[in-house]
């Protein structure tokens, strides 16, 4: 869907006026932050048949203020209909809210977001699933299974992040009856590890790993074996790819949970369904969040939250009483 170009007159100096601006404007921010803008900015001028960003952006300013709302509440209607995230539409109108906004024209780009979901999905696969990709992953005989199986018990048991697997070493993982490793946890700077204690199933098959990787002294705990991984460190991707893999050869189409819900199989869900098992087994706020390793309270909250509300729905499919 796009529309005519906002306003038939020309801008002349105006526009080199405006990309200073927003080059002054976009010079304190971020590279993410700016690769970002710059791509909303790029969508917008796509919607409204403009060739370019700046064409886009200098149109929409010179634009009176109710058709400008008018514009870009269709934009904000067609990303709808298009089926983009609520977060990603909100961003892109924040987007444009900001350029309104740096201008001081006299007025504000006064258009809603999309309303979030105040409860972020934190079920996961679910034990059974995690049970049948951990089958096929024992069931094969080769190093990769070995590996697999390793890194998926470990995804489990002490809820790592995919981060946090790639980063651990050889020497990191103490085996034993009281098993630990030193893990270095998201968003903590490189060096900077803290112990944790790691259930004996976890421990045992990253013991059967190492054994048959021969029982190196040092270098990345998880490893490539073939072709450019080939002895090398594990990235996030790989991690990614292991599971839906396994989830593939365990049965799930496209790796994906089967109707009504076919939602991706991932790392991170392993993570979701080790902690929500431990709280629906009675686990306490405490033991959940040292499981988590949250930082904040408030995201161990949501999985209690998330689970309250699931009963509420189960107890409204009950019949009635009266």
């Amino acid at each position: 869907m796009a529309h005519a170009p906002l306003v038939p007159a020309e801008l002349g100096g105006a526009m080199a006026e405006l990309d200073a601006l927003i080059a002054d404007h976009l010079a304190a921010k971020s590279a993410k932050t700016l690769s970002a803008y710059a791509s909303d900015l790029r969508m917008f001028a796509r919607f409204v048949g403009e060739a370019d960003m700046m064409s886009a952006v200098g149109r929409f300013l010179k634009t009176p203020p109710g058709d400008a709302k008018r514009i870009a509440l269709g934009w904000r209607k067609a990303m709808i209909q298009s089926g983009y995230a609520p977060a990603t539409i909100n961003r892109r109108l924040a987007a444009l809210r900001n350029v309104v906004k740096m201008q001081d024209l006299g007025w504000t780009l006064d258009i809603e977001g999309i309303r979030l979901k105040t409860l972020r999905d934190t079920r996961g696969p679910g034990v059974a699933v995690i049970r049948d990709l951990l089958a096929v992953a024992n069931a094969d005989e080769s190093i990769l299974g070995y590996r697999d199986a390793a890194i998926l018990q470990w995804l489990f048991y002490p809820a790592l992040r995919r981060v946090e697997i790639v980063r651990l070493e050889v020497g990191d993982f103490t085996p034993g009856a009281k098993a630990m490793a030193m893990i270095w946890a998201k968003g903590a700077a490189q060096g900077d590890k803290a112990a944790l204690a790691i259930d004996r199933r976890a421990a045992r098959a990253a013991d059967r790993w190492i054994e048959h990787m021969g029982r190196p002294r040092s270098g990345p705990l998880f490893i490539g074996t073939r072709g450019r991984k080939g002895r090398s460190r594990l990235d996030v991707a790989t991690i990614n790819r292991i599971v839906t893999l396994r989830a593939k050869q365990a049965g799930y189409a496209r790796g994906r949970l089967p109707e009504p819900d076919p939602r991706p199989i991932t790392p991170h869900g392993f993570r979701h369904t080790a902690i929500t098992a431990l709280i629906e087994a009675g686990g306490s706020f405490v033991e959940a969040q040292e499981l988590a390793r949250h930082r904040s309270p408030q995201t161990t909250q949501r999985y209690f939250d998330n689970i309250g509300a699931a009963v509420r729905d189960a107890q409204r499919q009950l019949p009635d009483l009266e």
